[in-house]
Parts: structure tokens; sequence; C-alpha cells
């Protein structure tokens, strides 16, 4: 689409032929531009221009409350778990693993025999 946009103006431009008049030109449908009419312009160019980068700031800002909160949330769980995701996850599967344990006594089990076979039963 980048491209598009050029080489089918430059075609155009291209088949386009101009030839040059005796007569001067007839101004008398041209729409004249005051003073005034160039200055509103302007200030409506530049009022869009400054919501733009007011919006710009907005979200920009609520992407950092948003990153700040996922932060504070972190330090929280890892307060919580007392360390890192990845001591977490090694605490989790300590206590799946010692719950296997638990399991195979019940079920009268040898656990550790159990659990280097790696035979899981089918409702486990």
């Amino acid at each position: 689409m980048g491209a598009a946009i050029p080489v089918m103006h430059y075609t155009g431009m291209a088949a386009a032929s101009f030839t040059p008049s005796g007569m001067p030109a007839d101004l008398s449908h041209a729409a004249s531009i005051s003073t005034l009419g160039t200055a509103g312009i302007a200030a409506v160019t530049f009022v869009v221009l400054g919501l733009a980068l007011l919006t710009s700031w907005v979200d920009r800002r609520f992407a950092a409350q948003a990153l700040e909160r996922q932060e504070e949330k972190l330090q929280r769980s890892e307060g919580v778990f007392g360390g890192s995701a990845e001591a977490h996850a090694h605490r989790k599967l300590g206590l799946a693993r010692s719950g296997r344990r638990r399991l195979a006594s019940v079920r009268g089990m040898v656990p550790h025999l159990w659990l280097r076979s790696r035979k899981w039963p089918a409702d486990f």
C-alpha cells in the first residue's frame, strides 16, 4: 500500500498533458481566502496537533500506571511466596511430590520406587 499511492500518482501525472494557453486564466469562480480564514485553518491545525499530543501523553501515563501496578503485584507475590517465581515453582513442585508420596503411602505403595518409575496412575 505504501508504494501503490505514489506509483498511481506518478502514473496519472505521466498520463496528463498540459498545453500552454495564450488566454489569461479565468479566476471568476476561484475561492479567495482572507487572512482570517488562513488564521482559522492554522488554529484548527494546531488544536488537532495539540489534542493528538495530549492523548499520547495521557496514554503513556496510563501505561506507566499499569506497569507500576504490575510491578507492585509481582513484589507482593514475591513477598507472599518468599522469592522469585522460579523459587515458587520449585516449592510447588516439591508440594506436588510430597502429595504424591502421601497418595502412594495411602495406596500401600513404596513411595520412592513409585516416584522413580514415573508411572503415574491414570486417575491421579
